[in-house]
């Protein structure tokens, strides 16, 4: 303190100023002693270790500084200061030599309280490392445009995602370049709105070059930051993040949508289409009830009501006669009549409901009107029929019955042929096949799906209708030129529980089926542990002319046993199927016993090891669930052509 002008310096500044001797102080100024909370009077020759917060950080001090400036003329050092009250500052010592020739005269230090200082770049760095974090979570582009000299400063995971080296330089221009043509007059309308003011932030999506050449989706968004002092934009700063993978899965969300309407569209027209099919058949099924009305009173009236007034006549002549021979001739004549009448009668109620139906079953019914249509239209009918096929109840054996009845009659009107075949089968699940086929002239089913109601017949659409309403279906194949076999199926739950010598029979029935299923459909069993996938699968097969869904499977363990029995040309296989055996296992020792069986592996994995395990099985193709329809009906006519099924 030599001068006066040094004094006051010493005593006016805004940093912590110490004289000291020996590390004891000798001279404080007042902003030390508002630092530290002691008046002038308690700081003055005590030891320099009443401001340190233990004797460790005095020591410390004295070592990092004291050895020091022998050499240098300032050393720095943080440390802490221990206020009079207790609490720690974090401050700044710069020490240096009175007289760097004579070290006894004492040092001079300043003290800056720098706590707020490294509080504040605490919270810098830990909001930076939340910054980084967020970014790096979200996958999210970092960059901060000059607008003034055109440069972009940019992170990582910006040039990451364009594909581009972590060197890369990259200005607004260089951006603007890579951006798709179709976005390019957007992103530039922004960009000048944004260096002129006249916005202050811009969101938006647009497609960039990536450094494969493809183009890339991003989802980018910018704010101005930084202005001059005249306002003008000088600095803006954004983040983008990749959307391409959003954006495919959008694309295909619409393409899914645009198919679903277009699918909902035609099945809207086909259930309008129906509709009015049942309101033209319900209208022709009021005329034909009222024509058979009229016939059956016409067959009372002309003929056995005429006969019973014929015999009336006879008796009353008995009354007149005179003689027995007379009485007698009467009499044999009145017989005669009566025996005319109860014959017209008998044949009325034949026609309309054959007592054998009811009295032995099905079976002999499918016999005796084989019997009744070689008879009546010249249509000699062969009957294949298993003894385990009956119906449980008189319900569907009289729906089988008359579905059979029109089906012949159909054969006998259109065919073209004089002879036909009836087989009349229970599979190994259960339901009731009833097949009626020919050799005749066949039609093009897609010609019957397209009839106008105005041409429909109550027969083939009348059946099928009837079918639906207790759960069984109908299949059609038919070739022109090579015949038609109809198909009708009534459900195991309308059936009647398997007998034990049921399992005897199932080889003889397939052999029978078979031998009923023309040359040019394809036998498909259905395996899958959902029963409404098995169902949903079913119906979609069997509106196809030339797929006949001959079973279907729940597991592994019976999908193996219908195959050997069935022996379809085709199976759809499901890979999981619940506890047991997989789809994959299943199609391995189903080829292993049949190799001419061509499986067709179908789930919903999209995943490579899955369906590369169904190939290594021997699986012919690999479809997912969610692929269209017509996609697994292709693979089935190609696959089962591939397993010998030709056209004739």
């Amino acid at each position: 303190m030599a001068t006066p002008g040094m004094e006051v310096l010493f005593h006016a500044s805004p940093m912590g100023v110490g004289f000291s001797v020996d590390r004891v102080l000798c001279e404080v100024n007042d902003r030390l002693c508002e630092m530290s909370g002691y008046a002038r009077e308690e700081l003055i020759g005590q030891s320099l270790r009443m401001l340190h917060p233990s004797d460790a950080a005095f020591e410390a001090v004295g070592r990092a500084v004291y050895p020091k400036l022998a050499e240098q003329s300032v050393v720095r050092v943080d440390a802490q200061l221990q206020r009079k009250d207790g609490r720690i500052l974090d401050v700044a010592l710069c020490l240096a030599l009175v007289d760097p020739e004579a070290p006894a005269r004492g040092v001079i230090a300043t003290v800056l309280d720098v706590t707020d200082y490294l509080r504040t770049q605490a919270e810098l760095r830990a909001a930076r490392a939340r910054l980084e974090t967020a970014l790096a979570a979200g996958d999210l582009g970092l960059y901060e445009g000059d607008l003034v000299t055109g440069y972009a400063d940019v992170d990582a995971r910006f040039l990451r995602q364009l594909g581009l080296p972590p060197d890369t330089d990259m200005t607004v221009e260089r951006w603007l370049g890579m951006i798709h043509p179709d976005d390019q007059a957007r992103l530039r309308a922004a960009a000048m709105d944004t260096m002129a003011g006249r916005i202050s932030e811009y969101g938006t999506e647009y497609r960039i070059r990536h450094a494969d050449g493809g183009w890339r989706w991003l989802l980018d968004r910018w704010q101005v930051y930084a202005r001059d002092a005249g306002g003008e934009v000088q600095r803006v700063v954004g983040v983008h993040l990749d959307i391409t993978e959003r954006k495919a899965a959008e694309q295909a969300v619409a393409e899914l949508n645009r198919t679903l309407e277009q699918r909902v569209a035609e099945r809207t027209a086909e259930v309008g289409r129906q509709a009015e099919q049942l309101r033209a058949l319900a209208s022709q099924l009021t005329r034909t009830e009222q024509q058979e009305r009229t016939r059956l009173a016409g067959v009372l009236h002309d003929h056995i009501q005429q006969l019973i007034v014929a015999a009336q006549m006879q008796v009353n002549r008995t009354g007149r006669a005179g003689d027995a021979a007379s009485v007698q001739a009467a009499r044999e004549s009145a017989a005669e009549v009566l025996q005319q009448a109860l014959e017209a009668s008998r044949s009325l109620t034949v026609e309309l409901c054959p007592p054998v139906l009811h009295e032995s079953g099905l079976v002999p019914a499918l016999h005796w009107l084989a019997g009744r249509m070689l008879s009546q239209q010249g249509l000699r009918v062969r009957v294949e029929a298993a003894a385990d096929a009956e119906p449980a109840g008189d319900e569907l054996r009289f729906l089988c019955f008359e579905c059979a009845r029109e089906l012949l009659r159909n054969v006998a009107k259109h065919a073209g042929v004089t002879e036909a075949e009836v087989a009349l089968l229970r599979s190994a699940l259960g339901d009731i096949h009833l097949c009626v086929s020919d050799a005749g002239c066949g039609f093009e089913p897609a010609h019957l799906r397209e009839q106008q109601p105005e041409e429909m017949s109550f027969g083939l659409f009348s059946i099928q209708e009837r079918l639906k309403h207790i759960g069984g279906w109908m299949t059609l194949a038919s070739v022109p030129g090579q015949g038609t076999q109809v198909t009708l199926v009534l459900p195991a739950a309308t059936a009647p529980q398997l007998s034990a010598a049921a399992a005897a029979t199932r080889a003889r029935n397939a052999a029978v089926l078979a031998q009923h299923t023309p040359a040019t459909c394809c036998r498909v069993l259905i395996v899958d542990d959902h029963h409404i996938v098995r169902d949903g699968l079913a119906g979609l097969l069997q509106a196809e002319p030339d797929i006949e869904v001959v079973g279907a499977a729940a597991d592994g363990t019976q999908a193996i046993a219908l195959a050997a029995e069935l022996l379809p040309d085709v199976i759809v296989m499901d890979i999981n199927l619940g506890s047991g055996i997989d789809g994959v296992e299943a199609t391995r020792r189903v080829l292993a016993h049949s190799p001419g069986i061509r499986v067709i592996g179908l789930s919903m994995h999209s995943d490579r090891g899955v369906a590369d395990a169904m190939r290594a099985a021997g699986a012919a193709a690999y479809l997912t669930k969610g692929g269209p329809p017509e996609d697994l009906i292709e693979a089935i006519r190609l696959h089962g052509d591939a397993s010998g099924l030709r056209g004739v």
